[in-house]
């Protein structure tokens, strides 16, 4: 054994005001050569005296005494004997007293004599010298001193040996540790899917630019570190408004948790590695997050970039509305007029077949039509070609009624470029 200590816990009754709390009260032989279980005074005197009551800190909120006040403390069915509150003291080892609803007090053998209730010490508190025992190894000293105390004709009621290095409420605050630190990672997760689709998002709308820029002579490394450069500010800027706010909330984070297991901190510094790695993670996450999108946006072929149709297009580009016969007609394009041909309207996406109008208007790209077309809507003697245009020729709205002969009226609204058309024979 290193150390042992005797002493006594009493279960009592305690009257703060007009109402009665559960107290347990404990005593040893003397509080000013406390070995085991250190106490720490913060209040008024100590240690007490034979008319004295010494509260716990943990109890003050929950019971609404203050020091100062006098306390009725009862011992079973003895009368209750006034005591005033003369301090206040921290004991590390108990439970707070808010959360057991249970006021903590310490008293002398004398006070206890006072109330009516048996003063003798009669619990054993040991420490065991090697420090690397467990729980059971623990447990196996203590047994041997029990049959040693047994010999001497001593019974042992009970033995209650607690977890080494361990707050009485470890277990649940190691829980709810746990459950923050998931919705920790979640929210670094759920931040790095933020930046991806931003950036995302930026990639989709720029295609075009990124597409001139290769074109004039960038590489896409050089247009990749344009977009990383953003990611890095989008980190810069949080880590600059997230770091100060976390080291204020954290202190404060960490009052709570050394109140809710009942120690002081006494002191609140920050090691400076802690601060440097999140102000790491903070800026290299964004990036490490855009570079997925922005690898594969910017290695995109200048011939795919000006080509792109953007958001806007990708929906399906224009309408065209067809009246024939007093029966409206709506076709929605990606890029282009329809072609008619002898075997009717293309197919959504489809490719002509070899020998077809024009290698430059192989692929149509009418998407659905609104209504079902009817065999009065294939000429069996028409087909066209589209030629690609030209950039000089893009316009907004275009009307092509004069290149369909037979329709009493034809518009197109689209996007993109407005094909020219010209049916042939």
């Amino acid at each position: 054994m290193r150390d042992v200590q005797a002493r006594r816990t009493t279960a009592a009754r305690v009257q703060v005001g007009g109402s009665w709390f559960t107290a347990i009260l404990y005593t040893v032989e003397d509080f000013s050569a406390v070995t085991i279980g250190t106490l720490r005074p913060e209040v008024g005197a100590w240690p007490p005296d034979d008319a004295s009551f010494i509260i716990e800190r943990s109890s003050l909120d929950f019971s609404g005494a203050a020091v100062g006040d006098d306390v009725r403390v009862s011992w079973e069915a003895a009368p209750p004997v006034a005591l005033p509150v003369r301090g206040v003291v921290r004991d590390v080892g108990l439970a707070p007293g808010w959360m057991e609803h249970v006021v903590y007090g310490f008293v002398t053998r004398r006070a206890l004599e006072r109330m009516g209730a048996p003063s003798t010490l009669d619990a054993l508190q040991l420490v065991v010298r090697d420090r690397s025992l467990d729980q059971a190894g623990v447990r196996a000293v203590v047994r041997a001193v029990m049959r040693d105390l047994e010999g001497m004709g001593v019974r042992v009621r009970d033995i209650d040996v607690p977890v080494p290095g361990e707050h009485v409420h470890a277990a649940q605050m190691d829980s709810l540790l746990y459950t923050q630190g998931a919705f920790a990672l979640m929210a670094l997760a759920l931040s790095a899917f933020l930046v991806v689709n931003l950036i995302a998002a930026m990639l989709t709308g720029q295609v075009r630019e990124i597409g001139i820029m290769k074109a004039v002579g960038a590489q896409w490394q050089q247009v990749a570190a344009l977009y990383l450069a953003v990611a890095t500010t989008l980190g810069v800027a949080a880590v600059a408004v997230a770091l100060p706010i976390s080291l204020v909330a954290g202190r404060r984070y960490a009052g709570l948790k050394a109140d809710l297991l009942n120690f002081p901190i006494d002191d609140v510094a920050i090691p400076w590695w802690v601060i440097v790695l999140q102000a790491i993670v903070g800026v290299v996450l964004p990036v490490l997050a855009a570079s997925i999108p922005v690898w594969r946006g910017c290695r995109i072929s200048v011939n795919d970039a000006l080509r792109d149709v953007g958001i806007a297009g990708a929906g399906g580009g224009g309408s065209v509305v067809m009246r024939v016969g007093g029966s409206r007609v709506r076709c929605c394009f990606r890029c282009a007029m329809p072609f008619v041909g002898a075997n009717g309207w293309r197919s959504p996406c489809s490719r002509w077949p070899r020998g077809g109008p024009s290698s430059s208007a192989r692929t149509t790209c009418v998407r659905r039509s609104s209504v079902p077309l009817t065999s009065s809507l294939r000429p069996s003697a028409t087909t066209s070609s589209c030629a690609s245009p030209s950039p000089s020729r893009r316009r907004r709205r275009s009307a092509w009624s004069d290149a369909w002969p037979g329709y009493a009226t034809l518009r197109g609204w689209t996007g993109d470029a407005a094909p020219s058309c010209a049916p042939t024979a």
